[in-house]
């Protein structure tokens, strides 16, 4: 039996990933928890003919899913990069806004640890609340 090295995966830190690079961390962390979350791409819509049009919604949060608690209630993430210049649109704050008034739970997060953490505690926060007043909020 051939002698196999051990793989080190050299963990970045947090200010040197991209936007990306965090996301796709954030995916793998909810779902690996039993959470199924989605990516919104926002690039140009791309109409027939070939024409480009700027995509309506601007500024809508990166990811977005539903809690496992509770009867739809959603969260979104708007992703950063862990540094000071990393900051929240005028845009994206319309979108945190509007969607928080409408009941949604929304996130600014920097890390995968943080936005697990957020969601899970919002989640057994629901579960808690639905065994004390019922499923009907």
């Amino acid at each position: 039996m051939a002698n196999r090295k051990k793989k080190v995966i050299k963990k970045i830190p947090n200010h040197f990933k991209t936007e990306g690079q965090i996301q796709n961390e954030i995916i793998r962390a909810l779902y690996d928890n039993g959470y199924r979350p989605k990516r919104m791409y926002l690039g140009p819509v791309i109409m027939k003919g070939g024409a480009q049009r700027k995509n309506p919604l601007k500024g809508f949060p990166d990811l977005f899913g539903w809690f496992l608690a509770g009867q739809g209630r959603m969260w979104v993430i708007e992703v950063k990069k862990d540094n000071k210049a990393a900051k929240t649109s005028e845009d994206q704050e319309k979108w945190i806004e509007l969607l928080s008034g409408l009941g949604v739970f929304c996130l600014v997060a920097r890390s995968a640890d943080f936005a697990l953490e957020k969601i899970m505690e919002r989640d057994e926060f629901y579960r808690q609340w639905d065994l004390n007043h019922g499923e009907n909020f």
